[in-house]
């Protein structure tokens, strides 16, 4: 089972994220909470006493109608939820750091998935926040590779992640506003060469766990 790459901010009471670096794919598990769809309705049997034929035998009951077939409803926030989040997300997002990309968003083979995407940078160029927000977890506590990682929370249940920082200059709690210096761009964690791994996530709702949303929609082209 792949690490949990926010599972230290989990200890703090935060959201955990999980990325993917250039030795290899990682990925964030936060399942949705599934609502059970609506039953399927049963129409009510159909009463027959049976009746005596013309030869006075007296007939079985006819059998019963079968009950009508109504599809159920999709649970809420299932079928629509990836492309409303990228619906609602754009215009809310700057780039933090601007490279070419490295690995984009999505399965990457058998069993492999990248939750985010990895951009190229030079050591030590400025990351910044790419919406305005609260900083849940700054540090480099959290297995699978990351190295050091910053996670913020944004407005409306909007998460971002950014990983394989060179150093880091804000603290839990801090306050950010968009384009915040937040860091710098390294290589530290499971990567070769500098480089940012940004992830973005969104809750369909309170008390709802969040889910991976491509960034690249979401950002200016």
């Amino acid at each position: 089972e792949p690490h949990q790459p926010a599972a230290a901010a989990k200890d703090r009471g935060r959201q955990r994220v999980r990325g993917q670096s250039a030795a290899g794919d990682g990925r964030a598990v936060h399942s949705a909470r599934v609502e059970k769809a609506a039953p399927v309705e049963k129409a009510a049997p159909v009463r027959n006493e049976g009746r005596a034929g013309g030869d006075g035998q007296k007939r079985e009951p006819a059998a019963a109608a079968p009950p009508p077939v109504v599809a159920p409803r999709p649970a809420p926030g299932l079928s629509t939820a990836p492309a409303n989040a990228a619906l609602a997300g754009r215009g809310l997002f700057t780039w933090p750091l601007r490279g070419d990309l490295i690995s984009g968003f999505g399965p990457k083979g058998v069993n492999q998935r990248s939750d985010g995407v990895n951009i190229s940078a030079a050591e030590g160029d400025p990351v910044r926040a790419a919406a305005a927000g609260t900083v849940v977890y700054a540090g480099d506590q959290v297995k699978g590779g990351f190295g050091k990682l910053v996670l913020i929370e944004h407005e409306n249940r909007w998460f971002t992640a950014y990983a394989h920082l060179a150093d880091i200059t804000v603290r839990m709690r801090d306050r950010i506003a968009q384009n915040q210096q937040i860091g710098r761009a390294g290589r530290t964690g499971n990567v070769g060469a500098p480089q940012l791994y940004f992830e973005v996530r969104h809750a369909p709702a309170a008390g709802e766990r969040a889910r991976p949303v491509d960034p690249l929609p979401l950002l200016p082209q």
